[in-house]
């Protein structure tokens, strides 16, 4: 018998894993019958296929359908990291937050989906009920970093709309959530309406993009717009291949959100070089050229800054006999002096 009732924080139904029955000569010739017991409306529940053999011969065999699969969601899971935390590193050098944030985040939550309908996630992780929540979560928050990602990339245009795509994504999770912890309705039950937010997400953002190019202004994010394309065809493929060919679930997923990485990171190297290129060019028009001190204009502003915010004294400093300097030693010289 396998039951997760003791184990599972909430809900009523056990998540799907695989269970090893020991057998022996003495059972040749008898009768298996798999009962399934739900306490969910509209959902039996599944049987994954049955297995007979050495129980390493059958983990062999596992491994070898779904380890890619598996592999793949883990680098997934890494990239996400890794591009949330130089996102991070760059909020701060630059004072802006990047596109790359919002798509680290997406990556993460397709990784854990992935990783929670993986064949094989009962080796790594023990509960295997909090794993399969962890799944629900991803497909509910999923439209939140999906929408910051394309109010960033289309310059807050259309942000009061999102913001009410994003406020209706919040208030589906808490109530699912909140029924789901009650033993109201489990998170199977509620899906269609998360199935709801995220088609209304899609249809949204659809709206705004043609609405873009009608207008010319998709042009200046011809590469994201690739990408989410991109991924909108993995989505469609993701969800026939589910019917189809269940082992290579997350697979085009994957290819799609790593093809939107890509065309971000492409416009991240583009905006950094313009950041730059902008403060290169303030500090030429703000600072002297010979001293590296700041023109009257600025010095001016850093004075009435500082004394905003504390006491202090101004000194100035007046440097005698620089024209002999000049006329005895050289331009160049005066030039080392005043830097000095």
């Amino acid at each position: 018998m396998y039951d997760t009732e003791n184990t599972r924080p909430f809900g009523k139904n056990s998540a799907s894993r695989y269970v090893f029955c020991e057998t022996s000569d003495e059972d040749a010739g008898q009768e298996v019958r798999i009962e399934l017991q739900c306490f969910t409306k509209k959902y039996s529940g599944v049987v994954n296929k049955v297995y007979c053999g050495d129980k390493s011969d059958i983990w062999a065999y596992m491994f070898h359908c779904y380890f890619m699969v598996t592999l793949i969601a883990c680098a997934m899971l890494f990239a996400g990291l890794v591009v949330l935390i130089i996102s991070l590193v760059l909020d701060i050098i630059y004072k802006t937050r990047f596109d790359l944030e919002y798509l680290g985040w997406c990556m993460l939550l397709g990784a854990v989906w992935m990783l929670g309908e993986s064949k094989l996630r009962q080796l790594f992780v023990s509960n295997a009920s909090i794993l399969s929540n962890m799944c629900f979560f991803a497909v509910m928050l999923c439209p939140v970093p999906i929408l910051f990602y394309i109010d960033s990339v289309q310059q807050g245009r259309y942000r009061k709309v999102y913001h009410v795509a994003e406020c209706i994504t919040c208030v589906n999770f808490v109530i699912c959530t909140v029924l789901q912890v009650l033993n109201i309705a489990d998170f199977i039950s509620t899906m269609f309406l998360s199935h709801l937010v995220i088609a209304g997400t899609v249809l949204t953002i659809f709206i705004t993009i043609c609405r873009d190019l009608i207008k010319g202004t998709a042009k200046h994010y011809k590469l994201p717009l690739i990408g989410l394309v991109a991924a909108m065809i993995a989505v469609m493929l993701e969800v026939t291949a589910v019917y189809r060919v269940v082992s290579l679930s997350g697979i085009f997923i994957a290819i799609g959100l790593v093809v939107l990485l890509v065309v971000t990171l492409i416009q991240t190297m583009d905006r950094i070089r313009e950041l730059e290129l902008a403060r290169q060019r303030e500090a030429r028009e703000s600072l002297d050229y010979l001293t590296g001190l700041p023109i009257r204009h600025k010095g001016e502003a850093l004075i009435l800054e500082k004394m905003q915010k504390q006491d202090g004294c101004l000194g100035f400093v007046d440097m005698d006999n620089l024209k002999k300097i000049n006329d005895v030693y050289g331009h160049k010289a005066g030039d080392r002096a005043l830097r000095r």
